[in-house]
């Protein structure tokens, strides 16, 4: 019989398991990690995000709250439900729930409801609305100015364990029941690769930076090329037993992905250096940028 797709029953046959010992291990030598700390309140993490100015908020699971990270953990808010994947846009934290999205301003803690779309495992802005997928394998849009739901598709694949936005603004979304992962629009599914293991992959970040797909789950840490078909294997870490998503997310800087793990006695958050860093200009481009202050031309690349 296929995997239970609801989070909340998934989650609680989980949640009677011992936690296992910290494990990350990075296989490939292009990154390296330290540790942020563990968090024991209880609860496994359920999403994160990471502030322009290094702040980094990190959700709860059963838990229902939301936690700052900012040299140590120390609560922000709390929900009314499950807390599960985050999205900033400004000061608002968006959270997935087990029942919807709330929203958490970040300068005071308010909480406020945007909607209410089932258990909603991952969101993320793109363009000017807010995108969500929940357990049921639906992808809706969101209206960030009024909070209205603007449409909504069924994807077609059973339970949705995270989403991102890619560098072009496409939509992936993993379909963990399935074990694919999916380009989509609200039209539903463009394009879908098979990752070869069902019910395994349940954490999903893009790099805002170079583009890079990285996906965690049973299998451990990896990078993904859509372009080949290519799962390649950075490292692996102690799966969190059946709570889903694993919290996964990049800085917006690219330079570094953060990863929660279950540990004993609580859950570990890591920071691992991805390698990519600003791209020196050129001499005359670089004097040609300082007289006219364009500092938009210095890109990125992958180091």
């Amino acid at each position: 019989m296929a995997r239970i797709a609801s989070l909340l029953l998934a989650s609680a046959a989980a949640a009677a398991a011992p936690a296992a010992a910290h494990a990350l291990t990075l296989t490939d030598a292009a990154y390296s990690s330290v540790s942020l700390g563990v968090y024991g309140g209880g609860s496994a993490f359920g999403g994160g995000v990471a502030a322009a100015d290094g702040t980094l908020y990190v959700t709860t699971g059963f838990g229902q709250g939301v936690l700052v990270h900012d040299g140590s953990f120390s609560p922000l808010a709390g929900l009314s439900d499950t807390a599960l994947g985050a999205a900033l846009v400004g000061s608002t934290l968006y959270v997935g729930t087990g029942s919807g999205v709330q929203t958490v301003d970040v300068t005071t803690g308010t909480v406020g409801d945007l909607s209410a779309t089932g258990i909603v495992n991952g969101v993320t802005g793109a363009g000017g609305s807010l995108v969500s997928v929940n357990a049921d394998g639906e992808a809706s849009w969101h209206d960030l100015g009024t909070g209205m739901l603007l449409s909504g598709v069924d994807l077609g694949q059973g339970a949705l364990s995270g989403v991102a936005t890619g560098l072009g603004g496409d939509l992936f979304a993993l379909a963990h029941n399935s074990g694919q992962l999916l380009r989509f629009d609200e039209s539903g599914v463009l394009e879908a690769w098979s990752l070869g293991a069902m019910f395994s992959y349940d954490g999903l970040a893009i790099n805002p930076v170079d583009g890079t797909i990285y996906l965690a789950g049973g299998t451990g840490l990896s990078t993904y090329d859509v372009a080949t078909s290519t799962r390649t294997q950075i490292g692996t870490f102690d799966f969190n037993g059946g709570y889903y998503p694993t919290p996964m997310f990049v800085s917006p800087d690219g330079g570094t992905l953060y990863l929660g793990e279950q540990t004993g006695g609580g859950y570990e958050l890591h920071a691992i250096a991805t390698g990519v860093s600003a791209v020196p200009l050129p001499a005359p481009l670089a004097l040609l940028a300082a007289g006219i202050g364009a500092l938009g031309l210095a890109g990125r690349r992958r180091g």
